[in-house]
């Protein structure tokens, strides 16, 4: 009897440390000594299959993903045709099934599995938010969704009693009772989110529900708070109050989902005759509300408004999923080739602007590993014209804006201009290189880190800089928007003319 208790033990003990094996810090600690993609893939592969932790086989499987995504949503239907009734299994392939719809239908399948398991309340009531409320969906998923909500609400409602109290997907809940417009029951869930102690129950979880209440002195106010409170902190310039004010109570109600009234404040704060900065930027975000609240006349008005003002990303705006419910509309076509005709005859006008933001700011220093474990260092590249581009596989701007830095470096072809693009908030070198090397990007591949970051004052990617050949700053860019590689290009020629 002692014998057959002790080997018991001994399987359970190993078992537990079969289980163990597998944790997130194990395989951080595994992905940071890889070189190729390959070797990521078949790691990534290993957690998805044995972790016990389905956070650390999300880790794995998107990290897989953003290496191999064909292989990847091929493995995972196979796993899940093999293994119809595996909860698991038919979650992670919900996950990288690009359809909404579908991914909600998966969703139902996994809680008919298993009802009480937390993660298929996440897929479904996450897709939910992310294609629905926030309107991220085609237009043709957007109606499927509406009318699918109607008998999906009661998973929603079902969270708070088959699953473990999880900030996450009470989160989620509170926004389903803010788009549908129960406030009462979306209070309630904040309140017990707050009591619970989770981050997001906060003050502007409560503005948010102030915003769909039309209360617009507690949104005003809280705005205020905010951005007080960022230009103590140094985020913010005091001269910026103004059109800061104005960027965040527009999204405080479009976090709310109050696309109209988001609209409407912007609308009215562009014609109470201030001088505003961003300007231009104001008046499209006020077309795209519109167009979010369906508001097809009103948001084709201020498109009208913006292209009078001289608007010219006509590339960006036929990419930009908040004007999708104006896109069969018979005024689309001409508008947008309006918008490109002011780009087409613009070029001199973009030039000026561009060089009015030169600076000169010292570049702080830095050493940093190539693809190669090759060490790049700033100080070594004296004499030269340094341009980094902060970026991460994970963030679509950055993803939109390589093929111009890449086209910008291919046309430098070497010389004396060197192009660096630097991953950082990550920590997934093998997807970052598999990145680069899919799409045969020429520019050098660093690794970067957050003490580099903070050294150049990067809160959002991506961030362009260029340096000139006495290590100094001269040009920054946040954000990407047509004409990248021409502003690029017209900073080189810049300094390589005024030095």
């Amino acid at each position: 009897m002692r014998l057959i208790f002790s080997l018991a033990l001994a399987f359970c003990f190993c078992g537990i440390l079969f289980a163990d094996e597998y944790t997130k810090e194990a395989y951080e600690n595994a992905k940071a000594s890889l070189e190729t993609p390959e070797e990521a893939v078949k790691l990534a592969k290993k957690y998805v299959e044995n972790s016990r932790d389905m956070d650390v086989a999300r880790a794995a499987q998107d990290d897989w993903e953003s290496i191999a995504a064909v292989e990847a949503h091929s493995w995972f239907k196979e796993k899940a045709e093999s293994n119809p009734e595996s909860a698991k299994w038919n979650y992670l392939l919900g996950r990288v099934t690009e359809s909404p719809v579908e991914q909600i239908a998966i969703g139902r399948k996994v809680i008919q599995i298993e009802s009480s398991w937390e993660y298929g309340y996440r897929l479904m009531l996450a897709v939910y938010s992310s294609a629905l409320f926030s309107r991220s969906g085609r237009l043709e998923e957007i109606a499927q969704l509406e009318t699918s909500l109607r008998n999906d609400g009661k998973y929603f409602d079902a969270v708070l009693e088959k699953t473990p109290a999880e900030g996450f997907l009470l989160s989620l809940v509170f926004d389903y009772y803010l788009f549908t417009d129960q406030l009462e029951l979306a209070n309630t869930t904040l309140l017990k989110a707050e009591s619970m102690g989770f981050d997001w129950a906060n003050n502007f979880a409560k503005t948010k529900i102030a915003a769909a209440r039309g209360e617009s002195d507690i949104v005003n106010q809280y705005v205020a708070n905010m951005v007080t409170e960022r230009i103590t902190a140094g985020r913010y310039a005091e001269a910026d109050r103004p059109w800061r004010t104005i960027q965040q109570t527009s999204s405080v109600y479009r976090s709310a989902y109050e696309y109209e009234k988001a609209a409407t404040y912007l609308a009215n704060e562009l014609s109470s005759g201030k001088e505003l900065l961003y300007r231009m930027d104001f008046i499209y975000d006020a077309a795209c509300l519109y167009s979010l609240a369906n508001k097809v006349d009103k948001a084709f008005e201020f498109l009208d408004f913006a292209l009078a003002e001289g608007y010219d990303q006509a590339n960006w705006m036929q990419q930009d999923k908040d004007l999708r419910s104006l896109y069969e509309n018979g005024k689309w076509d001409q508008i947008v080739a309006a918008v490109q005709n002011n780009w087409d005859t613009g070029e001199a006008k973009r030039k000026s602007k561009a060089l009015e933001g030169k600076m000169n700011e010292p570049a702080p220093d830095w050493t940093l590993e190539d693809t190669n474990g090759e060490m790049v260092s700033l100080a070594d590249l004296k004499g030269s014209i340094v341009v980094l581009d902060f970026w991460a596989t994970w963030c679509g701007p950055c993803r939109a804006a390589m093929p111009h830095v890449d086209k910008f470096t291919r046309e430098q072809n070497g010389g004396n201009v060197k192009v660096f693009s630097i991953d950082v908030f990550e920590n997934n070198p093998a997807g970052a290189r598999a990145f680069m090397e899919e799409n045969d990007y020429t520019m050098t591949l660093l690794f970067g880190n957050d003490e580099l970051t903070k050294a150049y004052g990067v809160t959002g990617i991506p961030t362009l800089f260029v340096i000139d050949g006495n290590g100094n700053i001269r040009y920054k860019e946040v954000g990407f928007e047509e004409g990248l590689r021409e502003k690029l290009t017209w900073w080189v020629e810049d300094l390589k003319t005024s030095n």
